[in-house]
């Protein structure tokens, strides 16, 4: 286990670090730190492909992300090694920022996304397409519950049928809705398949933006990313608001991602049931 030359740190010394920096019940993932730096994220429920994400970013444009120093997989346990950055989750300042400090964040916020979604699929790829980096499959969390089939989608329009698809599974789940709403969503998605593919973080949440001393320090949880209709990104920002729509932040958003309220009203009970 070794990343550029030198030993990663086995995985007896990752499950016995006492530096707890992020475990939510329920997601089969937690992340520690451990000494010279380094964070670890790991758990059954890890994707490897994040890796994959994070390095392709580094590559390509200057956002503050974490650098990977390595990764492997030991008894159904996947870990992936990172540089750890500065910084307290945005989601711990919220309610206490002034309305300048706001200002700050979306900014600043702005200017990074602005040169993430200037990233073009076609000039970095084979094809264009919807999907993760190396011509994976679609990795949001929309997609992971119910069929395997999970793309890359080479248009918009399959991508939106598979999303359909996976909400006529649901019926078996206990969804409530009657057969003929989906037909509706169908026509609803039909009318907007022109969308320009971005690359796109796609989990915007609030804890997975760093700050420091009122600036962004970092970017962090790049699993779902790839390459994504440019409406994702405002989305699923803002399908994360809950629990801060007491604060400015849902208000703030619109200062630095483009609204696309229409396809937000399609997707958000979609995205409720399957996510």
């Amino acid at each position: 286990m070794l990343s550029h030359g030198i030993p990663l740190p086995n995985p007896q010394d990752v499950h016995e670090s006492t530096d707890i920096i992020s475990s939510i019940p329920g997601t089969g993932r937690r992340v520690v730190g451990l000494p010279n730096d380094i964070v670890v994220k790991y758990g059954s429920n890890v994707d490897l492909d994040e890796a994959k994400s994070i390095s392709f970013v580094v590559k390509n444009i200057s956002i503050p992300v974490p650098m990977v120093r390595g990764s492997y997989e030991h008894d159904s346990m996947k870990y992936i090694f990172l540089t750890r950055l500065t910084g307290t989750p945005l989601s711990e300042c919220l309610h206490s920022m002034s309305s300048d400090e706001y200002d700050i964040i979306s900014q600043e916020m702005g200017a990074l996304l602005s040169e993430l979604r200037a990233l073009r699929v076609e000039e970095f790829e084979c094809c264009s397409y919807i999907g993760s980096v190396g011509f994976g499959e679609v990795k949001d969390k929309m997609l992971r519950a119910g069929r395997n089939e999970r793309g890359p989608f080479l248009t918009e329009k399959a991508l939106h049928s598979n999303i359909c698809q996976r909400w006529e599974d649901a019926r078996s789940w206990g969804n409530p809705k009657p057969n003929h709403y989906i037909e509706v969503i169908r026509r609803m998605y039909a009318e907007n398949n022109n969308h320009e593919i971005v690359f796109t973080h796609a989990d915007l949440h609030p804890s997975n933006i760093l700050v420091n001393e009122g600036h962004i320090s970092g970017i962090v949880d790049w699993q779902d990313a790839g390459w994504y209709p440019e409406y994702w990104e405002y989305v699923t920002i803002m399908n994360r608001c809950t629990g801060y729509w007491d604060t400015l932040w849902p208000l703030k958003i619109d200062k630095f991602l483009k609204p696309h309220d229409y396809m937000r009203l399609i997707d958000s009970p979609i995205h409720s049931k399957l996510s």
